[in-house]
């Protein structure tokens, strides 16, 4: 039991201010899908041909996505099935902002290059998919969908560390890999913009073998310790770490992950909740003076 408690707070632990918070967080999730939709969706009306099916696409032809603007049309469903399951007027239909959202990503990567950046952003969709369509109450639907988050992110890292086993054995930590990898990068970018530069960094990995294997080896144990993320105590301590594992790899390799999964392990990685307690401690009297005060509450549990 403690161990669920962990992940899925008690009522007593769940207060007012970790609602508040919850609500940030699911605000800028939705936005992050709005944006992502339509910017994939104006890509999806150049492409031709799928090259690499993924998901659905193995079983349904995503290519009549490329024209007549039916793109478009998915990015207007999945912002307004997005905005009903936000706003609760139809908390279901985030079960369906995920559908259209996947439809959009399938079709977007269909081209033999698949981006990793928004997969936190489709489990914690996924989440709270799956907490509204199972929980009425505002209080459940917040502990499922925010522990189903972090135990599905922390799950992940740590699966990442056991495939990298499994496909290469404890050898993937010699730094040659990182070498090849980085000099793989260097020829797409060299092709992709016609110049290319390795920076500092990377030319200090290059001097030191040693250096190369200490960054694979590290990042490999810190994505290992991923699952720790279950655990309130260590929570802010491992995603500093990952955090720092996300700045390496962009150091390294020039992949940005930063500005997708760093905002992700800031948003679910400290405890915001007691900054609001304090704003809200502070400024007791403005709050409860607001007009729209009544409005936020439509969205605070009941219990």
């Amino acid at each position: 039991m403690k161990f669920f408690n962990q992940l899925f707070q008690n009522d007593e632990t769940w207060s007012i201010d970790r609602q508040w918070y919850f609500r940030i967080v699911e605000f800028i999730l939705m936005l992050q899908l709005i944006y992502y939709s339509w910017s994939w969706g104006y890509y999806i009306q150049h492409l031709s041909t799928v090259v690499l099916p993924l998901g659905l696409a193995n079983y349904i032809d995503v290519s009549v996505l490329f024209h007549h603007n039916y793109s478009l049309i998915l990015a207007i469903l999945a912002t307004v099935t997005a905005l009903l399951g936000f706003f609760r007027i139809k908390p279901w239909m985030y079960a369906f902002s995920l559908l259209f959202f996947h439809l959009i990503y399938i079709s977007r990567f269909s081209q033999g290059e698949i981006s990793h950046g928004a997969n936190m952003l489709g489990v914690a969709i996924m989440s709270l998919a799956v907490a509204t369509f199972s929980f009425k109450n505002e209080g459940q639907i917040q502990k499922f969908a925010w522990g189903m988050i972090i135990f599905l992110i922390g799950f992940s890292y740590t699966s990442a560390a056991f495939c990298k086993l499994i496909g290469t054995g404890f050898n993937w930590a010699d730094g040659q890999h990182l070498w090849l990898w980085m000099h793989e990068l260097a020829t797409d970018r060299l092709s992709e913009n016609g110049s290319f530069s390795f920076n500092f960094f990377q030319e200090f990995l290059f001097r030191h073998h040693w250096l190369a294997t200490i960054v694979l080896l590290s990042g490999w144990i810190v994505e290992f310790l991923g699952i720790t993320l279950w655990f309130n105590k260590l929570r802010p301590y491992i995603a500093t770490l990952l955090i720092g594992l996300h700045v390496g790899i962009y150091l390294s390799m020039r992949i940005n992950f930063v500005d997708n999964f760093g905002v992700m392990l800031v948003m679910i990685g400290y405890p915001w909740h007691h900054l609001i307690h304090q704003i809200r401690e502070k400024y007791s009297g403005t709050f409860r003076n607001l007009r729209f005060s009544r409005f936020f509450s439509l969205f605070i549990s009941d219990r």
